[in-house]
């Protein structure tokens, strides 16, 4: 159980140290952050580190809030004069 903790440490100082890396190089960081992962996999150091799928869906996938929910806040009758939200939404025509 410690040794897994320090590796979740020394996985965080990884992360910390690749968004510095792509700040500097004036990068997108998660293009960096995606090649150290690729990096890391290849490595037998932190093999034995599962996350469960069900976890990363807690985390990283939003609630099912009307706050978050861009397209229903939008309005119909806002898009009509707005071909620009349209396209993006549908085709322009069909409206």
């Amino acid at each position: 159980m410690h040794s897994i903790f320090i590796q979740y440490v020394y996985l965080i100082l990884i992360i910390l140290a690749l968004v510095m890396i792509a700040d500097k190089l004036r990068l997108a960081y998660p293009i960096v952050l995606l090649l150290g992962g690729l990096a890391l996999s290849f490595t037998t150091q932190f093999s034995n580190i599962t996350i469960d799928p069900e976890l990363v869906f807690f985390i990283f996938l939003p609630c099912p809030s009307p706050k978050f929910r861009s397209s229903a806040n939008i309005g119909l009758l806002s898009l009509r004069p707005d071909p620009h939200k349209t396209c993006i939404l549908g085709d322009a025509d069909s409206y």
